[in-house]
């Protein structure tokens, strides 16, 4: 046997592994499922658009900020082992690449840190009836500090709560459209 055809023979031995390697990578990794396990039923309405205005005072001063949440369905996800969930997306219309909108915003000048009041709305899920979501709340939002210096939210409550305070904020008035009816088919 030539050293050609030994070579060509080797060769095609080496796809064919990696080949089925592939293969038990992909299955190890979740493709199974992916063929196999049954996704969440298709919602009947794909998009929706909510307009909301929340005003709010600040240091005794009244501040007002509207927008429209645009939320449309976006397939599915596909988590590994799991079953094919529902994937959401959202954005505001004024500002579409803001997934919070800020609504005050200070600097301390002890340490030189930047905070900022902001708005955050329940994700796409809640608005658009999806059976996964629970809907208990008064108010579909969450206001947050965001720390400016840091890049992210505080999660200390008390210390949000103290921060909140010292600016004297408060809700005045919260107007939104509600979530939708929506039905979803297998």
């Amino acid at each position: 046997m030539s050293r050609k055809s030994f070579a060509v023979i080797i060769g095609g031995w080496v796809c064919i592994c990696v080949v089925w390697l592939l293969v038990f990578l992909w299955l190890g990794a979740g493709g199974y499922d992916y063929l196999t396990t049954p996704k969440q039923p298709e919602p009947m309405i794909k998009s929706a658009k909510f307009d909301f205005t929340l005003e709010y005072l600040v240091k005794g001063d009244v501040y007002s900020v509207s927008d429209t949440l645009v939320c449309k369905f976006d397939g599915y996800s596909y988590p590994i082992s799991s079953i094919r969930e529902r994937s959401w997306d959202s954005y505001f219309r004024e500002h579409p690449e803001d997934k919070h909108l800020v609504l005050y915003q200070w600097v301390e000048t002890v340490g030189i840190e930047t905070y900022a009041i902001v708005l955050r709305l329940f994700p796409a899920e809640y608005f658009m009836a999806d059976p996964n979501v629970q809907r208990e709340s008064e108010y579909p939002f969450t206001i947050h500090i965001f720390d400016g210096k840091r890049g992210y939210y505080l999660y200390d409550a008390s210390r949000e709560k103290l921060l909140l305070e010292q600016c004297g904020f408060d809700i005045i008035n919260w107007s939104c459209d509600p979530p939708i009816e929506n039905q979803f088919v297998e």
